[in-house]
């Protein structure tokens, strides 16, 4: 079985742009994503200086601060009652 989509953890990226280690990691997980066809989406993206280097990656989709903060309380509650057919 092989993903469509593979989520890469926070932890991972959090100081990336300052972790030779971490980088050495994400460099790698991107060729193989990329090799087998898999798109890559890193959460917890806070900086942009941690986008940069996921971007030279090739990976392009995030998810984090540097985008949105959570806002759950902004979302209306739907209305269920008048869209189930019953």
């Amino acid at each position: 079985m092989q993903p469509d989509i593979v989520k890469i953890d926070m932890g991972l990226i959090r100081d990336l742009d300052v972790d030779p280690v971490k980088q050495m990691t994400l460099r790698c997980i991107a060729g193989l994503l990329a090799d087998l066809g898999v798109t890559a989406i890193c959460e917890g993206v806070e900086t942009v200086a941690e986008l940069d280097v996921i971007r030279s990656f090739g990976i392009d989709l995030i998810q984090g601060y540097l985008i949105a903060r959570p806002s759950f309380e902004a979302l209306s509650c739907p209305n269920l009652s008048t869209t189930i057919d019953r």
